[in-house]
């Protein structure tokens, strides 16, 4: 059964919960980081959140923020570190309000949520919502999610490209971009009479940067996102889609319009301007 992304009944609740008139203590909101605070497209994300929090919010605001750094190397099973950190945080202080940015802040707070804070209201942040266990929720949560259409992609390419006959996916190689490799292949397996496909995540940056320099007439490179390489080397999101654009002659398409100031094509975009009336909707009511 498909769930809605929110619905009205739980997002009030929440509210009701959230911002109840408790007294003079500050609210604690604790917003969850998936990589860190300054990823593309989430830090746009987390910065209209915090934007709403304050500008709306009638009490003081205690805002708490931790990152799942290793998650661009770790897998779930490594993250203990992180529950005992948060739960030595919090263990004496109460905590009204958590925010997940990203998917992987979305499935850590999924999977522990249970050992720590099983009560305290739950805004589920800008994750895809194919990262989300909907079957976990409860009446203190509340998904704000982007759904991701790697099938529009591709069409949006052969649209503006028809002649393309290869497409190379520039996507990283921290666990969740393995997800995603793994979605973009299934995707992708549709057109592979017409096109052939390549993905980046097995190598480093700068054989990337190689193998884009040499594609053949009519490729395209999607630029999804690059986080870590296979090497393990953290990419600066400044620098690897000029970097890329200066390699090759290909056109370089983009997920995301918060990227797009950067000359590239962009296709149907992860919707950051709505996440943002999103979170106006689900504060407070105005």
């Amino acid at each position: 059964m498909t769930r809605p992304m929110w619905h009205w009944p739980t997002v009030l609740l929440l509210i009701l919960i959230a911002v109840s008139p408790a007294a003079a203590e500050p609210k604690r909101v604790l917003l969850l980081h998936s990589f860190g605070p300054q990823f593309v497209p989430w830090v746009f994300f987390a910065g209209q959140f915090r934007e709403e929090l304050f500008k709306r919010s009638p009490y003081k605001i205690d805002l708490y923020e931790a990152s799942l750094e290793g998650s661009r190397f770790q897998q779930p099973e490594e993250q203990g570190p992180i529950v005992a950190y948060l739960m030595s945080l919090f263990g004496t202080r109460k905590l009204d309000l958590i925010v997940t940015i990203g998917a992987p802040a979305t499935l850590f707070v999924q999977k522990y949520r249970a050992q720590f804070f099983p009560s305290t209201p739950l805004i589920i942040g800008a994750p895809e919502r194919r990262a989300i266990n909907y079957t976990t929720l409860t009446a203190n949560d509340a998904p704000v999610a982007v759904a991701l259409d790697f099938t529009y992609w591709i069409k949006s390419i052969l649209q503006v490209l028809p002649d393309t006959t290869h497409i190379a996916w520039a996507v990283g190689a921290s666990p969740l971009e393995r997800f995603w490799t793994e979605e973009f292949r299934r995707t992708s397996q549709p057109f592979s009479d017409k096109i052939s496909f390549e993905w980046f995540n097995d190598l480093r940056f700068e054989d990337m940067l190689k193998r884009v320099s040499e594609l053949p007439p009519h490729s395209a490179v999607f630029y999804v996102d690059l986080r870590v390489d296979a090497a393990g080397v953290p990419l600066d999101r400044d620098l690897v889609l000029p970097k890329l654009r200066q390699a090759t002659r290909a056109p370089i398409f983009i997920t995301s319009t918060v990227t797009s100031g950067q000359a590239s094509l962009a296709g149907r975009c992860c919707p950051a301007r709505r996440l943002g009336e999103a979170w106006r909707k689900l504060l407070f009511v105005s």
